[in-house]
Formats: C-alpha cells, structure tokens, sequence
C-alpha cells in the first residue's frame, strides 16, 4: 500500500505556499520502522521516518523553551507566532514515547501533536478541578503544556496520562469524575442575513452572529474556565468541554441563548447543557454526542421566539452602545411612541413591527433587529478583507455596495458534500477538533485562493464575502468572472480533501466536495432573489454529487443561472412540437471535469471575433425553435456549412467530460438515442460572463 511521505510533502507545501503542488511525495511500501497512520480526515495514508518524528519534535522542544506562558505555547501549536522553524505543526502526528518504534503495521488515525496537546491541559484542568484544588490558570496551563510536550510522566499527573489514552486508544478510564458539555448555536443562518438587500445590513449581520459564535461565547468560556475548554467555535455553532459545573451555573445553556437574543433578536438559536462521565465522553464520544445532539434538537421544537416586536436592550440598559468587542457602536436611534405608529412594520425587513426611528438614513422606522444589523454594517471593519491579504499579499479596499463591484454581479453559494458522513464517522474528540478546524481553514483558504486567482489582478475590489464558515461559503463577486471563480473554488476546495496516496492517474478521491451554485445579476436585483436562484442552482448541482458520490466519482459540482441573460426563459427542457421529442436547453449541473471542460469550449469560443454573441443568439433561437431533432440539427449543420464550419470545428475538436458532441447537440457516452442536449445557453452565459485577465491564464 503506498503512503505520503509526510516530512517531505509538508516541506514541499511550505516552499509552495499556496500554489499547487504537481506531485505529491509517495513511498510505495515504508520499512517497518517507519510510523505510519490515516489522517481522519482525508484518509491519506501518511508515514515518517524514526528520525525525521525526532527531529521535528526536538524542534517543537526547543521552540517551547523560549516560551514564557501557556498563550505562548498556544500560538507556537498553532502557527499563530513568528516561528518558521515549525511550520509544520497544524498536521505533525502524536505517537507517545512507548509507542516508538512502531510495533506494527497497522495503519489508524493519529491525533494531531496540537490537538493532543490542548487536550491534555484541558484534562488535567478538569481532573484537578475536581478535586477542588485551587490552581493560577495561566500558570497552571503553562506547566501542563510543558509537561505533555516533554512528556513528562509522574505519579501526580499519571491520571492525565491515562485519560489522554483512554481518548486515543480506547484503553480503560475508570474514573467516576464528570464534566459538562455545552454545545449549541445558530440555525437558519441565511434567512438572518438576508432579510433585506443592502450590502452594510447583511454585512452587519454577519458580523454580529460571528461576534457572538466566535468572540462573545468563547471569550466568556475561557474567562471562566480555560480557553482549552473550547472544542471548537466557528460557523455560528459551539461545543465547549467543561469541569462539572456547580448548580448555580445549571442554566449556562440559557445565558449563551440569551447572548443571540440579545444582539441579534431575530435568529433562531438553541443550545443543550449535559453532565456525563469524563470515561464515557472519551470511549463512548459518538454515544454520548448522539445524546446531547438530542437535546439540542429538543430545544429546537420547545423553544419559541419572540420576533415580532424585538427591542434592543443594548439600546435601553447599555446607553444606546452595541459592543462588538473593543469596538462601541452609538445606535443612533429615537424610540417610536404608540401615536408615532409603534405598529408600523420594519422598513428595512418589512416583517417585524418597528420600534425606533433611525436619525440617519432617512430616518428610517426599523425593528431591533435591523437596528442593530445597520449600525454594526456601518462600522464593520476589514475582518475578511485582512486575512484576504494575509494569504495572497493583495490589498483590496472595502466596497460600499454591490453597486461598486459592477453592472452585474453574482451570488455564489457553496455547500460542501459529504461532511455530515465525516461527522458520523467521528469517534473522539480529537477528530471532532482536527474536522472543525481543517474545513473552517480549508474554506477560507480556498476562496481566498479562489478569488486572487480569478480577480487578483483589478486595482477594484470585485467581491465581498458574507461568510466562510465550516463548509459553508455565501459571497458576492462581479459577474465577468463568476463561473470560472466558482469552478476554481470547487477544485481548490477539493484539493483540500484529496487522499493524497491515490494518485490522479488512478483517479482522484477526495474525502469531500464542494459544490456551488451561481445566480448572475444587475447589481439592483433584490438579493433575496438573487440568493433564491443560487440556492435552486445549489440544490440541482448537489442531486448530482449525491449520484456521483454513490459510484465514487463526485468531484464537486456547480450550477449557474443569469437572470438577465438575452437567452430568454429559464426553463431547462423543451418538448420538440412535432415529434415530442424531449431537449435538455442545457448540460447543466456540471461536474468539475464538466464544468472545466465547459469553460475552456467558452474561452475558445469567445476568442473567435467572428463567433459573436449575436450569431450563438441566433443560433439559439433557430435550434430551439425547430419542430424536431432532425430539423434543429439540419439548421444548425446548413448554418456551419455557410461559415466554414468554424463553430462546428471547435464543439468537435473540444471534448465535454461525460458527453459527446453529435453534430448539432450533445449526447450522454455513446447513447443512440434518449435526451439530447443542447450547448447554446451555456456557451452564451458563460462567454458573455467570461473573464480573461486573471492569473495563470
């Protein structure tokens, strides 16, 4: 079986940066003595030699040394300081001292030094605060994550060591000592959003949920306990392990709701608290999560909310000030009386009863809700746009509204496939962690990637990200440009879930996808309806990756529509009047392979001045109209045969992955007979809203 060779792919990423790498690393069959395990999450086989798992832990050793606190220690574990020396710790694999050299061959997933590191100090807080024992937490923090990476075992931390076990090998951890889990979050995030269509209140809002999910809760958490406690924080959801909590502190699931009500009073929102056995949580994760999953769901249906007339108490307890962590935002508002109309609805959401009077923006009637959304969009600062030019070193500017990207903008809305399979297969802490941390920095990396690659090169911003959380990916970008972004981001998203050790020539596995829909629009379309066309174009690209996925062949999938495109209707399938035949008016959903295939056939295309979008028009119009098959491809044929056969040349020449061009339209693999589909609509969209100047073409 052939494996990565770790130490030497992790050095080829770094030299790389975020560029591709051709090749990947692959020892066919290591010798014994070398380590080998699967990464949880991509399932690549990876292995490292003796030596070259000492090196690097000498190296974290060394670094560590230099550390004062347990925060500094942190952001070495976590790339988060100057170190280059250890630029390969966010992967690098923890095998405890008795386990070298390996004893076996047996290949299984490893946890992470990191994540076994931050879950060490989070055990020995939890059993020590058991005991009641009163500890400095910074201090205490330091020696622990001193003692983990020396690994240094004594009589008095031997219990951290058998739980930290318990977890990774399911060995025996009979301890009747509990913890309290508290997990939970945001749900029907979309609908918060975009409740109504300027850029600076769906900016706003996503601010405040990312305040309150990845700032405002954690930071509480971590002042209270420790900031290991927190499993993960990210996409809107939550899921903190902590010591036992005393009865006073019962309902801390209730003050983390009330944390959303308070600062954004319109999304919906649930969260569960539940004591269990430390012993159960570490062998029996996936038992116990199912439990407390139960709960949250319970929440769910029990819960009602109060949104149609939700005042502000940022408004009326703290001074009119919203803050959103050091930043204090003056909500400058008056409150409606009862004779001002306190019944008139909302004038930005236009579904909520208004209870202020905005004193700037025309004085505006709104609802708490868009209160807060307006003034948070107003002030909200380069958050995305920062870590933006901290990967590509390109510095963009923050737009104003959609209006500054362009005359046509689009929707992009990306889902990634197959994470809730990952999720089922999760068996510990440690992988729930590496998972959640892996997709949040997959997808950040991937549209970061995916944006300077496909709009680097304008002076103009040409996009604004709503939100990268998790698998979940909502951005506007111009519209010249859209299809090719979303095909790149789908490949770079994939890249990130590759299994490395199946090579391409075997055809490409990844352990996840992405796939992407596309509305394409003037920039004055509502977005809710812009929103509406991608999230349909979403839901039709992922019925593909589902059937995909069952033969083994997804590799992502992308749908687009162009509600101001000149081809006319929407409708995807034609009934020849005729014969009543059924044409397929286009090949969409595409795979990648489709999708690459498809842009390529437009880029070719495009750059024929005498194939204009005009004579594709007519051809359309023809084609479409024609009684029959037969006449539809006589037409398009006597057209070609008048022009050289210039179109015809290039639809012959330039292969479609999973189709076959028959003259005049496509064809599913060799098929005879069955649906026939034509190329015209995608090959007009996709010249029209073609973009040449971008890197690497």
């Amino acid at each position: 079986m052939p494996y990565v060779d770790w130490k030497k792919y992790v050095e080829q990423k770094e030299k790389a940066k975020w560029e591709r790498l051709n090749e990947v690393p692959i020892i066919e069959k290591p010798v014994s003595a070398y380590k080998k395990w699967t990464d949880s999450v991509t399932r690549t086989n990876y292995c490292i030699s003796e030596a070259d798992y000492q090196s690097c832990l000498s190296i974290i050793r060394n670094e560590v040394k230099g550390k004062k606190t347990a925060d500094e220690i942190l952001k070495m574990l976590c790339k988060e300081d100057e170190s280059k020396e250890t630029y390969y710790i966010d992967t690098f694999p923890y095998f405890p001292a008795k386990d070298r050299p390996a004893k076996d061959n047996v290949e299984k997933t490893r946890c992470t030094f990191r994540e076994a590191a931050r879950l060490y100090v989070l055990f020995a807080y939890i059993i020590y605060r058991s005991e009641n024992r009163d500890v400095d937490k910074n201090l205490f923090r330091a020696e622990a994550y001193l003692d983990f990476i020396n690994e240094n075992r004594t009589e008095e931390n031997a219990i951290v060591w058998d739980a930290l076990e318990c977890m990774l090998d399911k060995k025996s951890f009979e301890s009747p000592i509990k913890v309290t889990l508290l997990k939970g979050g945001a749900y029907k995030i979309k609908k918060y959003y975009l409740e109504n269509d300027e850029i600076k209140d769906i900016r706003g809002a996503s601010s405040i949920l990312t305040y309150v999910g990845e700032e405002l809760i954690p930071g509480e958490i971590e002042k209270e306990y420790i900031k290991e406690c927190i499993i993960y924080a990210g996409g809107g959801s939550v899921f903190f392990v902590l010591p036992q909590v005393e009865e006073k502190d019962s309902g801390l699931w209730r003050r983390m709701e009330n944390h959303f009500h308070e600062y954004t009073m319109s999304v919906s929102n649930a969260f569960a608290q539940k004591d269990v056995l430390l012993k159960d949580l570490l062998g029996s994760y996936q038992e116990t999560i199912h439990e407390l999953d139960g709960e949250i769901e319970k929440r769910k249906g029990a819960k009602i909310f109060d949104s149609m007339a939700p005042t502000s108490a940022k408004y009326h307890n703290e001074n009119q000030i919203l803050k959103l962590g050091k930043e204090e935002i003056k909500l400058e508002a008056t409150v409606l009386n009862s004779r001002e109309g306190r019944a008139e609805k909302c004038s930005l959401c236009g579904v909520r009863n208004a209870s202020y009077t905005l004193l700037v923006d025309e004085n505006e009637k709104v609802c708490g809700s868009c209160l807060h959304k307006r003034f948070a969009g107003k002030n909200e600062k380069r958050r995305y746009m920062d870590e933006y030019k901290k990967l590509t070193n390109d510095s963009k500017a923050q737009i104003n509204s959609l209006n500054d990207i362009g005359d046509d903008v689009a929707v992009v809305y990306g889902d990634g496939n197959n994470m809730g399979g990952i999720v089922n297969s999760v068996d510990s802490l440690y992988e729930i962690m590496y998972f959640s941390r892996t997709t949040a920095e997959a997808a950040k990396r991937a549209t970061f990637k995916a944006l300077h690659r496909i709009y680097g090169k304008e002076q103009r911003t040409l996009f604004e990200i709503i939100a990268v959380g998790g698998d979940d990916i909502f951005l506007f970008v111009a519209g010249k440009g859209s299809i090719q972004f979303a095909a790149e981001l789908i490949e770079l998203f994939n890249e990130e879930f590759r299994t490395l050790h199946i090579t391409k020539d075997e055809g490409a596995k990844y352990a996840a996808t992405l796939s992407v829909g596309v509305c394409i629009a003037g920039s004055r379309t509502p977005v809710r309806v812009t929103f509406k066309n991608a999230e349909d174009a979403l839901r039709e690209a992922k019925k593909l990756s589902r059937a995909n996925n069952k033969n083994g062949t997804d590799s992502g999938s992308l749908g687009f529509v162009a509600l101001d495109s000149f081809t006319g209707t929407d409708e995807r399938k034609l009934t020849c009047t005729e014969t009543g035949e059924n044409v397929m008016l286009t090949l969409l959903p595409y795979s990648l392979e489709t999708a690459r295939d498809m842009l390529k056939l437009g880029e070719i295309i495009s750059g024929d001045t005498k194939n204009s979008r005009s004579n594709l028009f007519k051809i359309l119009q023809t084609v479409e109209g024609a009684g029959s098959v037969a006449e539809g491809m006589l037409i398009y044929l006597y057209d070609q045969a008048r022009n050289s056969l210039r179109l015809e040349k290039k639809l012959s020449f330039n292969t479609v992955q999973g189709f076959q061009w028959a003259g005049g339209y496509y064809k599913k693999g060799s098929e005879n007979e069955g649906i026939r589909y034509l190329p015209w609509r995608d090959i007009l969209n996709i010249c029209s809203y073609y973009r040449r100047d971008i890197y690497g073409q």
